[in-house]
């Protein structure tokens, strides 16, 4: 595409971009981007609970062998001696991350069966039903396609009639704290290899 083009600009080697789950996202849960290690990433929860999972697996294989009350001091005894010097490597916050962590193993149990130690110290992340039918809003009226405009590019379509003032499509807001994150490269295997976004030339 030309520099005259009146097309330029339009086009973008993105289209169309999707955003996929990782994971299991229980309904009424907030939508969180993972902005990498940049972001105040002062606990990992996936390190949480994979290690969670791993002690828990511990205490299930042997649970027959241990009374309670040894379960509990052993779990102590990770917990203040073992997870300290073992815990996640992504993170120099040791002490955030131990805060993670349930001080007892019957909370332990809980915070893997409701979903981890994420929502179990973000209670907050996950809104209730009420709360959705009075705040949520579908985003299915909307789809992508080529522009009736020449030279537009894509463009938005209602898939469905809006009434006038109806909300069409919320917006949440990404956090951009480096304006270098917005520059492009020529395009290149190495821009490609190291995820930057690029123009073709």
């Amino acid at each position: 595409m030309g520099v005259s083009h009146p097309g330029r600009g339009a086009y973008s080697s993105y289209y169309p971009i999707v955003i996929q789950a990782t994971s299991f996202v229980p309904r009424g849960s907030e939508i969180f981007v993972n902005y990498g290690i940049s972001y105040d990433n002062r606990i990992n929860y996936q390190d949480v609970d994979t290690t969670l999972e791993s002690i828990l697996s511990f205490f299930s294989k042997y649970q027959d062998q241990l009374t309670a009350s040894q379960q509990e001091k052993l779990y102590s005894f990770l917990m203040n001696d073992i997870v300290p010097y073992s815990g996640s490597k992504t993170s120099d916050h040791l002490g955030d991350i131990l805060q993670a962590f349930p001080t007892n193993l019957d909370d332990s149990h809980s915070i893997m069966h409701n979903g981890g130690s994420f929502y179990f110290h973000n209670p907050e992340a996950i809104k209730s039903q009420s709360w959705l039918e009075s705040n949520g809003q579908c985003t299915d009226g909307l789809y992508v396609g080529l522009s009736s405009i020449p030279y537009a590019g894509t463009g938005v379509f209602a898939r469905r009639s809006f009434s006038s003032g109806e909300v069409i499509l919320p917006i949440p807001l990404l956090k951009i704290e480096d304006k270098t994150w917005l520059d492009m490269y020529r395009r290149s295997q190495s821009s490609r290899r190291l995820g930057r976004p690029y123009l073709d030339a």
